[in-house]
């Protein structure tokens, strides 16, 4: 229904999609999903954070999403999902982990700026920074590796929680 009513199906007015993931009742946000017949389209629901994951040699492995008051560098080990195959889970002892880097920084809290923003030539700096600690198979052109991302187990639970609480989902 919301591609035929909202986004005019076929005659699209944007080029992103706006996914609730949180509703905020008083002072608490409670985790929300909408249920879909296909698995990718259904939202991670909850505040999360995000988290890069490098190996001892400095090379990012994966990058993981968690619930907002998880911190995957106080665990001994990361049990770990693949976002929509349950089957494709593995634990990552953190001892096996150069570094964790968290990627989420506010910006903007209640209407005020509360981050120095970078000047270009530093965003870029960062840019290459990134892609060159991405292993090469990942950054080639033609049939690149899937990068992984992957979510916690805490928050693979909630989502599927969530997905068959709803009666109408299988």
């Amino acid at each position: 229904v919301g591609t035929k009513l909202i986004t005019s199906e076929g005659a699209s007015a944007l080029g992103g999609v706006y996914k609730l993931v949180a509703v905020q009742k008083d002072d608490q946000w409670l985790p929300a999903t909408k249920i879909s017949d296909s698995p990718e389209k259904s939202p991670i629901p909850g505040k999360k954070g995000v988290w890069r994951l490098y190996n001892k040699e400095g090379r990012a492995i994966a990058d993981l999403l968690s619930l907002e008051d998880e911190n995957p560098r106080t665990m001994d080990t990361i049990e770990s999902y693949h976002p929509f195959e349950a089957e494709r889970r593995q634990s990552i002892p953190v001892s096996d982990i150069g570094e964790i880097e968290p990627l989420l920084v506010s910006i903007m809290d209640k209407g005020k700026l509360v981050y120095e923003l970078p000047s270009i030539e530093e965003m870029r700096k960062t840019r290459r920074r990134d892609e060159e600690r991405l292993e090469s198979g990942v950054r080639q052109l033609i049939d690149p590796e899937i990068y992984p991302v992957l979510l916690t187990r805490r928050l693979w639970e909630l989502k599927k929680r969530l997905t068959h609480s709803n009666p109408d989902s299988g």
